[in-house]
């Protein structure tokens, strides 16, 4: 190849963009180096902030709350919310617990308006007082809604 002295500011730039793109698609400083016969530092100079493309691997995952889809690196490969509010959504039922989830959660249907939703076993007992005598509780005896209004307009005619 040519000395950098013959080389102009133009084609330092081109071959500049051409190593970031080669160390993009995951060549090592020592193959991208002797491909324009130049050492590994300067490489390593020329595509930093560029990561190390054998160190991490993206997953696409989906929000299990609101269906999104987005991308985690391999060390949050298991997160399965696309954002905080989404996580606290999902706090909020009682399944995540200590930074664990507790995947305990149970299929219901809404007695008012037939939609589907999902409650831990835990939310269940406490909601029917029995927690404290380690009792299991007869889904199938209760009705169940998947919110206060659902639950406020199928007994708004009965007495209290």
């Amino acid at each position: 190849m040519s000395n950098m002295s013959d080389l102009s500011r133009d084609e330092i730039e081109l071959r500049d963009r051409k190593i970031r793109k080669l160390r993009k698609q995951g060549l090592t400083l020592r193959a991208i180096g002797e491909k324009y016969n130049v050492t590994r530092e300067r490489i390593r100079q020329i595509c930093q902030g560029i990561p190390k493309p054998d160190l991490k691997t993206y997953y696409d995952n989906e929000c299990v709350v609101c269906g999104t889809t987005f991308t985690v690196d391999s060390e949050s490969k298991n997160k399965q919310t696309c954002s905080d509010k989404c996580l606290k959504k999902i706090q909020s039922k009682n399944n995540y617990k200590n930074g664990r989830w507790t995947g305990e959660l149970i299929k219901l249907e809404c007695h008012a308006c037939g939609c589907e939703f999902y409650r831990t076993k835990r939310w269940i007992n406490q909601s029917n007082h029995k927690n404290y005598r380690n009792e299991e509780v007869d889904i199938e005896s209760k009705n169940w809604y998947c919110s206060k209004q659902c639950y406020y307009e199928r007994n708004k005619d009965k007495d209290v």
